[in-house]
């Protein structure tokens, strides 16, 4: 999975680097891509597919695994078996109204959470 600057997300095939599906899924109002994650989808039954985390490769079932997209104005959740398909159909949005995000990370916990640091030094973790 590759975020480009403008919050575009899409699919590359890891040993080639084409693309899997010819469109790419983006937001309606494009913003800076700060930081993106995968969650879920670990083992079970379903489509398959292999990724690189940049820490190493897993395997992640597609039909339950997710993609958390942090940009300067919105926070967005995709299925990636959309984001792998190039179908733009969002699970969850949050536009950020009074400031721009500037920085964001996730932590765990015995739940995941995400922590987003905004221009005007608010913090906010959710």
């Amino acid at each position: 999975m590759v975020a480009t600057k403008d919050s575009s997300v899409l699919a590359l095939e890891s040993d080639t680097g084409n693309t899997l599906s010819s469109s790419v899924v983006r937001p309606k109002k494009p913003s800076r891509a700060l930081f993106m994650q995968i969650f879920g989808g670990q083992g079970g039954s379903g489509r398959g597919y292999t990724v690189s985390d940049g820490v190493g490769i897993n395997n992640v079932n597609l039909d339950d695994a997710i993609l958390l997209l942090c940009a300067e104005k919105a926070v967005y959740v995709y299925s990636l078996l959309h984001v792998v398909e190039g179908t733009k159909k969002v699970h969850y949005k949050k536009k950020f109204h009074s400031s721009s995000c500037c920085w964001a990370s996730t932590f765990c916990t015995p739940n995941d959470g995400l922590i987003l640091l905004f221009s005007d030094g608010k913090i906010q973790i959710r």
